[in-house]
């Protein structure tokens, strides 16, 4: 079920994309994590994930972010955490990727905090994400408009 309704979300943003002059973004990275649980099933995670990246300008680059993970034993999860994108050309986009949502997929907000000059009409832009995990890799995807 939580697999088929990202697939759906995906979607849903590719077809709503098409009829918007929106941005998409596509991020693709490992995963490095370090958690501790409570007796009462409280966990908290930092993780690193590294990985690539390609917009639909044609750009392309290498991912860094960093992200603290609360979850309790309802499954509830807040995310949380920095993200730097580096390009091709040495420009940069700094985000905040949020969420509430189950753990291993889920629909979140990120939000641009800095950029440099290239990317400056994402800054206050609204965009969502999407993410789905496989093992210790994660496939993120972001439209921005």
């Amino acid at each position: 079920m939580k697999i088929t309704s990202f697939f759906i979300f995906f979607l849903v943003l590719g077809m709503y994309n098409k009829f918007i002059n929106a941005y998409e973004l596509t991020v693709m990275s490992i995963h490095n994590s370090k958690s501790i649980t409570s007796l009462n099933d409280y966990k908290f995670t930092i993780s690193e994930a590294n990985g690539n990246w390609q917009d639909s300008l044609g750009n392309y680059g290498k991912s860094k972010i960093l992200f603290y993970t609360e979850s309790t034993d309802n499954s509830q999860t807040f995310i949380k955490g920095l993200g730097q994108l580096d390009d091709q050309n040495e420009n940069n986009i700094w985000f905040i990727p949020i969420r509430k949502s189950d753990q291993q997929a889920g629909v979140g907000k990120f939000q641009v905090i800095d950029t440099s000059k290239s990317y400056n009409f994402l800054i206050n832009s609204s965009c969502t994400y999407a993410i789905n995990y496989f093992e210790n890799r994660s496939f993120f995807k972001v439209i921005c408009k």
